[in-house]
């Protein structure tokens, strides 16, 4: 599903900058938060999210996960 903003300011979503770019909060009676994938900036912290996302997010988090040195964490299989 595409997020909107028409969608976001149904929610009465407001940005949550101190997590960064493309999270965002609703109201506190609905106790969660809504993450937009596709605005997440690349980083370490955001590549597994980024695998849920489309097809072209997906596959930048994959070639990222492919780039990180092999004993990084998220390359370990156990």
């Amino acid at each position: 599903m595409n997020c909107s903003e028409k969608l976001l300011n149904l929610c009465g979503a407001q940005k949550a900058t101190e997590f960064g770019v493309g999270v965002y909060r609703i109201p506190p009676i609905f106790r969660l938060g809504i993450v937009i994938i596709t605005e997440l900036v690349d980083s370490p912290e955001t590549m597994w999210l980024k695998m849920l996302g489309d097809k072209h997010s997906a596959t930048s988090a994959f070639e990222s996960i492919k780039q990180l040195s092999p004993e990084r964490r998220e390359k370990m299989i156990q």
